[in-house]
């Protein structure tokens, strides 16, 4: 919220750098190096004269362990956005994004956004994304319903996490719109077979589907309307 409402105060366009692990092999897979994360920043000044930078930080480097390529280098007029937020919400605030191959950048695309591409990712080269360089293979041009569709349905394979069965991308999202559903709330929830460690955070983790949480051996024989079991 914090992040949202210094962002919407300021008129300025606002444009994304994402920056990525430095070292990773995402990134000379994309046919790139560091010299193009300097192009991009380049470009981006360029290209939006006057506008405000931001650059997202990696979340592997948050704690210190990993180091990002844009984060080592001094860009004064670049400002890091540190702020816990989910990235859709960062790349809506912005009218242009710009990236070497972070998948980041197709998310951005699927919001619309205008995507500059410094190395190869598989959604640039297709006519969709402003490339700084090309791939001979890639000759067709692609609308972004199909590029969706290859990427996200026809190349993966998908699991019903329950069944642990193969299945079809809908019964995925299925899936995934019933646990946006809101969950019914139980009078009583009888837990059954929680060792002890796993009682605390289960207290936590099941406290908003029972006004009373009841840890047992076995399950009751009969349970009334409003009650239920949750077995380990």
């Amino acid at each position: 919220d914090a992040l949202a409402a210094r962002l919407h105060n300021d008129p300025r366009p606002k444009v994304l750098l994402i920056d990525q692990v430095a070292g990773d092999l995402s990134i000379p897979g994309a046919l790139a190096a560091t010299e193009d994360f300097e192009a991009m920043v380049a470009a981006a000044r360029r290209n939006h004269p006057g506008a405000r930078l931001l650059l997202r930080t990696h979340p592997d480097t948050r704690l210190g362990k990993k180091r990002g390529v844009l984060a080592q280098m001094q860009l004064d007029d670049v400002e890091r956005i540190t702020d816990h937020c989910h990235p859709h919400a960062l790349l809506g605030m912005v009218e242009a994004v710009y990236t070497v191959s972070s998948q980041l950048g197709f998310e951005a695309l699927l919001l619309g956004k205008a995507v500059y591409c410094f190395g190869m990712p598989f959604y640039a080269g297709w006519g969709l994304t402003h490339d700084s360089k090309q791939c001979e293979r890639r000759t067709a041009t692609v609308t972004l319903a199909q590029l969706v569709a290859a990427a996200l349905i026809l190349y993966p394979r998908y699991l019903d996490p329950v069944l642990g069965q193969r299945c079809e991308v809908e019964e995925v999202l299925t899936i995934i719109a019933r646990q946006q559903r809101a969950t019914p709330r139980w009078r009583r929830l009888y837990l059954v077979g929680f060792s002890l460690w796993k009682r605390a955070f289960m207290q936590a983790f099941c406290r908003h589907l029972a006004d009373e949480l009841r840890f047992v051996r076995t399950p009751p024989k009969r349970l009334t309307g409003d009650e239920q079991v949750l077995v380990w």
